[in-house]
Order: structure tokens, then C-alpha cells, then sequence
């Protein structure tokens, strides 16, 4: 049976598995003795009632925790012998129908290890509450399975993304059933509502789409005041503090390992105290620092206060403060690489080493091996300058022989001190909300806000947002970028509204260019005609700066000309106006914006960007062999087009290129 391939070995082990109990049609036939027997991960058998995945399968973050990756499929359930094997036999079939190929719109497919402990713990969080209301002799979970997905699970869940899943895990097992896999439902009713869905696909008349838009949630982005808040106090803590504090705290621990012999907490407590005492605190001119441009929390004795004093007087400040640079430098990551929660989790020194300003991690996403595929980001210097400051803040406490950059810096659960830190999200709302910044956060301060607050800024200011989104954000088509930038309507009227703006002061410009003869495209000469009837119905010499806002403002026509095109080009159409780009559309399409077209003009920044592009081109096709015929004819075609846009194009190339590869690009167009 063939499957589309999620994680390589783990598809391969399942693939080897269903070959060799004879595919589905065999598996089927199997008795629930033989099914207990099946491994799902390697070692973790489906009889033994609890199922750890492994670590290595899972991206890096929460899931990777043991709690969250170890599951006790049926241990809890308190019922007589008979019905208890029953329902261990119902809840360990559907486990395995979930880790087996199944259904979907288009063909059979698998789920990755991440997608199968997401929809077993779902499963989980249905079978608990329905076995607590079954009899003692009922073993079927199907019709309170049912009951629960017409009441939209609200027994297990609040968020229609989960009530998604559910009906989807459902819907597998219900294809389950039908294949063999799954027990057959004992309530007839059951059976025929299972018959009744045949795909994942809506009804025809229920096409909506869920909003990713959650007041306070993970999908809503930072407000400025709040990424202009931490940015400064991140870059003042990367040019002032950090590093004292690091240092500080390595010269404590250091003091505490060298000790030969055990110490007490008292001890420990003395030791911290004595190196607090007798550090000298500087800023980046050498002046000794004194007061800190921003309150954060600090202990005092036995209560913790908001305070710019500085230093400190218990070494509880230090601690809290250390999680600060550690939060600090995940927040300037997030904002310079717009990473994912698992590929910021998953970065390491070695990934920080190179002279190419790049950052590299793994991502799960898309991604068809185990293990996730290699990611790289270019890095900024202050995220260049971040990630060394929190390399050297890890390896304080990270175990000898680790390399992960986040650390728990205090014991949590299962995670012990030097640990992965698991959750970034969750320290970095805590760490956040000590430094004030709770009332223009706008809710939570969730790590993946900021791939949305990176949409918004690129999405309102930069030209083809689209593509540079998709390439930053790792996305593998323009869809799922344009639910970034389409998920909230304000990012889309703030776009408007900067559009406007920015055309406004691109047309002023444009006079200007007009004027001192510097612009181009066949819009130039008419915009020129119509200053100079401007400027003589005013009766003045030259026009002032009061003058040209003015003149931009009636030939704009209230914002309904004048529109901006791209970086450099402006639309000077007016409503109602006939052009090349209307022609069978009835309105205008920027997309089909001509160079030839009558109303177009071309700012000087867009005549040198397409002189840059022109001489680049001519470089290239001098440099490519004529033995390349089929690439020198394409860059011959390109050479000649620019030329026609370029200012005095074809005599630049006629000193650019030889005397034959002149001839060869002008002669097919003469």
C-alpha cells in the first residue's frame, strides 16, 4: 500500500509493518490479541495500555515534554473484567486506525508523529468523560461519541479549532469502521450516522472558514507601543547589562561548583551574596550604573517590587533578571527571523557559528523526513548580537555535551535546571508582564504574535510583501501568507491608508521630477504641460513647497488618481479613463501596468533601479558562451526589453557590448 510519505523512517517502519500483516485487508481479520501486540513507536507496544513517542520524533517545544509524549490509553478505566477488555479494545483499535493510513478528500494519507499525539490526546479527552457515563456493562463508545459531536464536543472543548479535529478523528474512524479496522458500532443508529459522511469536505452550503483572529490570541499581533517598548529595553540590555549579568551569575555558579565539599542553602545563599557585593556595575560609556531606564520586578527581602534601582541588594533580582536577557534575546530573534515557536526552540550553538550572518535551525513544518529539514535565516546584528549573548548565558548551566541555546534556568516538573526550556511562550508572557508591558500587550504576549506582527509591518510598508513573507515565514504557497495578512481587518485599512499617504508624497515628488526634467514614462510630458498651466494660472515664477502640496492635491483628484503602482511608478488615470490595463476587465489592474501606456510614470529611483537591471543583464549576457544558445537567446530578449525602458538604453549597450552581440540583440528587432 503506497502512502504519501510524512517522516521517512517512521513512514517506513508503518509501511514494513501494514506489508508485512498483509495490508489492510489482513489487518482487518487480526483478533484483538494480535492487534495488542502491534508497535506504534519502536518498543511501545498498543496492548501495554501507555505509549511514549519518541523524543526525536517530535519538533522541539512542549510536545517533547514526557508528560505531553506518554499516553495511558485505557490504565484508568475502573470497570467489571469483560466490559474492561472491551473498551480497551475499542480505545486501542482507534489508536491504531489513527496512526494507519487513512482518507482523506484526495487519497489515503498518514499522519506524522506530532499530528498522532494531538489526536489521540483529543481522543483521550473524549473517551474519559464518556466512559464516566456509560453503565458497567456498556462497551460501545460510538453513540456518546456521536451525542458529544452534535453537541460540538462541549464536554472536552471550547475552541472551534479543536471541535475541527474532533469531527475530523471522527471521521477516521468512522472510515475505520467501514474498513475493518475499527469495532462495529452495537447501536444501529450509530452505524447509519456513520455512513452518512463520507469525507472531510462541508456540505455545499457551509463553506466558512474558522477565523484565526482570537481577541488576546496567539493569531493577533503586538500594538506598537509594545514592540517599541521591548525593543529599547532589549537593545539597552544588549549594550549595557547583559553581559555583566551572565558574568555575574557564572562567577556565582563557578564559585559554588569549585566547592570540594557539599554546602547547605545557606551556604549556597553566602556564596551568591559575596559576589553580588563585589561586582562593580557599568554602563556602555564606563559610568557606573546606578539607575535603570525601565522597572522591573525586584526582590526586596521577601516581597518582589517593581524598580529602576540598580544594583541590586538580593541575588532573587539577579535570577529574575537573567530571565529577562534570556527573554529579551528570544524577543529580538522572533522579530528579526519570524520563526516558529519549534524552530526557535530548536536552535543551537551550532547553528550560531559561520561568517555568512545566517541562523539555522529545523523545521517540522512541510516537512517530509523525521527529524524536520534544515531552515536558515539571515541575521541582523542585533540578533547576530542577541544569540551570542544567550549562547553565552546557556552554557552557564546547559549539561556538558548540549548544545540548545533556551535552558531552563529553575527546575519545572520533569525538566531539571539546564534543561531545553519547552514552553518559550509561556516564560516569555511571564517575563514580559514583570516588565509592565501587560497594558499594551494586548493580551497574551504568545511567541507566534510576532510572526504576525512581522505581517503586518512588511504587509502595510514593503513592496511584494507577499513573496518576502512567504520566503521569511517558510511557507510553501502565497495562501497561507495572505491568511497573515488578511486574518485582521485593520492591517488591511492601515495598508490602505499608508498606500495613500505614500502615494500623496510620491506625486509631490513626481512634480518635482517633472520640473527639473528628471522623470520619465509618457506621463512625464502631459504632467509637465499641466504644472506649467498650473504655475502661470497662479501667477508666480516657481513653485514653492505650499505650492507643490497643492498642485499635488488637485492632481491627484481626491485620491482617485496619482496611484501608486509600485516602488517608483505612479498611475495618473483618471476615473473612468480608458488604458491598456482596463481592456477587458473594465477597471484597472495593476498587475497589467504597460510601459507604453500613457498614464504611467516613472520616478528617477525606478529609471536607475531599471539601468541597474539593464547593465546587469548585459553583463551577463556578455559573459554567457554561445554555446548556450537556448539561455543567450533568453537573455537577448530581456537585454532588449530593458532597453526600451532604460534612458538611453540602446547607447549604453553600445559600449557595454562587443560589436557582434550588439548586432545580434538589435538586429531580430529591427
Amino acid at each position: 500500500m503506497s502512502t504519501h510519505i510524512t517522516e521517512s523512517s517512521f513512514v517506513q517502519m508503518r509501511e514494513a509493518f501494514v506489508q508485512a500483516s498483509g495490508g489492510i485487508e489482513e489487518i482487518k481479520r487480526l483478533g484483538w490479541e494480535e492487534v495488542a501486540r502491534f508497535n506504534l513507536f519502536p518498543g511501545e507496544r498498543i496492548g501495554s495500555g501507555v505509549i511514549v513517542v519518541p523524543e526525536d520524533y517530535l519538533p522541539p517545544g512542549r510536545k517533547r515534554r514526557l508528560a505531553a509524549r506518554t499516553f495511558d490509553l485505557f490504565g484508568w478505566l475502573d470497570v467489571s473484567h469483560q466490559t474492561w477488555e472491551r473498551r480497551c479494545e475499542w480505545i486501542g483499535r482507534a489508536s491504531l486506525a489513527l496512526w494507519l493510513p487513512y482518507r482523506n478528500a484526495r487519497n489515503r494519507t498518514t499522519a506524522s508523529a506530532s499530528t498522532w499525539t494531538d489526536r489521540i490526546t483529543l481522543l483521550l479527552r473524549l473517551v474519559r468523560p464518556a466512559a464516566r457515563m456509560m453503565s458497567e456493562g456498556e462497551w460501545d463508545f460510538w453513540p456518546l461519541l456521536r451525542r458529544f459531536q452534535a453537541e460540538r464536543f462541549k464536554v472536552a472543548t471550547t475552541e472551534a479549532r479543536n471541535v475541527s479535529k474532533m469531527d475530523q478523528i471522527l471521521q477516521i474512524l468512522s472510515e475505520a469502521v467501514e474498513d475493518g479496522i475499527m469495532l462495529s458500532p452495537e447501536c444501529l443508529s450509530a452505524a447509519e450516522e456513520l455512513h452518512s459522511e463520507k469525507s472531510y469536505l462541508r456540505e455545499k452550503n457551509d463553506n466558512r472558514v474558522a477565523e484565526k483572529s482570537l481577541a488576546g490570541g496567539k493569531y493577533k499581533y503586538f500594538p506598537n507601543p509594545f514592540v517599541s517598548r521591548l525593543m529599547n529595553v532589549c537593545l539597552w540590555l544588549q549594550n549595557n547589562l547583559s553581559e555583566q549579568i551572565i558574568e555575574c551569575w557564572k562567577a556565582a555558579e563557578d564559585a559554588i561548583n569549585s566547592s570540594m565539599e557539599p554546602l547547605s542553602r545557606d551556604k549556597i545563599k553566602e556564596i551568591k551574596l559575596s559576589v553580588l557585593r563585589g561586582r562593580n556595575w557599568f554602563d556602555a560609556n564606563g559610568n557606573s550604573l546606578t539607575k535603570l531606564p525601565f522597572e522591573f520586578s525586584q526582590r526586596e527581602g521577601v516581597e518582589t517590587i517593581r524598580s529602576n534601582a540598580w544594583p541590586p541588594t538580593n541575588w532573587g533580582t539577579i535570577s529574575l533578571f537573567i530571565t529577562l536577557v534570556q527573554i529579551t534575546n528570544l524577543s529580538v530573534l522572533a522579530f528579526c527571523t519570524g520563526g516558529r515557536h519549534h524552530e526557535i526552540a530548536g536552535m543551537s550553538d551550532i547553528g550560531v557559528a559561520g561568517h555568512d550572518d545566517l541562523i539555522r535551525s529545523r523545521t517540522y513544518k512541510y516537512s517530509r523526513r523525521l527529524g524536520g529539514i534544515d531552515r536558515e535565516w539571515p541575521m541582523h546584528e542585533i540578533a547576530a548580537r542577541a544569540v551570542a549573548l544567550q549562547d553565552k548565558l546557556a552554557s552557564v548551566i546547559r549539561p556538558e555535551g548540549t548544545n540548545h541555546l533556551w535552558v531552563q534556568t529553575r527546575p519545572w516538573g520533569e525538566s531539571p535546571r539546564g534543561a531545553p526550556l519547552a514552553d518559550l511562550s509561556e516564560q516569555s508572557h511571564a517575563t514580559l508582564m514583570r516588565l509592565g508591558l501587560g497594558n499594551v500587550s494586548d493580551g497574551r504576549a504568545h511567541l507566534h504574535r510576532w510572526r504576525h506582527t512581522i505581517a503586518r509591518l512588511i504587509g502595510v510598508i514593503v513592496d511584494d510583501a507577499q513573496e518576502v513573507l512567504q520566503d521569511l515565514f517558510g511557507h510553501n504557497n502565497v495562501e497561507h501568507v495572505l491568511v497573515y495578512l488578511l486574518s485582521n481587518p485593520d492591517i488591511a485599512a492601515e495598508a490602505l491608508q499608508i498606500s495613500e499617504e505614500t502615494a500623496f508624497v510620491l506625486a509631490q515628488d513626481a512634480i518635482k521630477e517633472v520640473i527639473a526634467g528628471s522623470a520619465g514614462g509618457l506621463a512625464s510630458e502631459r504632467l509637465f504641460v499641466a504644472v506649467e498651466d498650473y504655475r502661470m494660472q497662479r501667477g508666480i515664477k516657481a513653485l514653492g513647497t505650499d505650492d507643490i502640496e497643492e498642485a499635488a492635491l488637485l492632481l491627484r483628484l481626491e485620491g482617485t488618481a496619482f496611484r501608486r503602482v509600485k516602488r517608483g511608478v505612479l498611475c495618473t488615470k483618471a476615473p473612468g479613463q480608458l488604458a491598456p490595463c482596463t481592456r477587458g476587465r473594465g477597471r484597472e489592474d495593476v498587475g497589467s501596468c504597460h510601459t507604453n501606456c500613457l498614464n504611467r510614470l516613472e520616478l528617477q529611483v525606478e529609471r536607475q533601479a531599471i539601468a541597474e537591471e539593464l547593465r546587469q543583464l548585459a553583463e551577463q549576457y556578455a559573459r554567457t558562451s554561445p554555446e548556450f544558445v537556448m539561455i543567450k537567446e533568453r537573455l537577448a530578449g530581456q537585454v532588449l526589453a530593458f532597453s526600451r525602458r532604460a534612458p538611453e538604453g540602446r547607447e549604453y549597450l553600445r559600449t557595454a557590448l562587443s560589436a557582434s552581440d550588439f548586432a545580434r540583440v538589435f538586429n531580430d528587432a529591427s
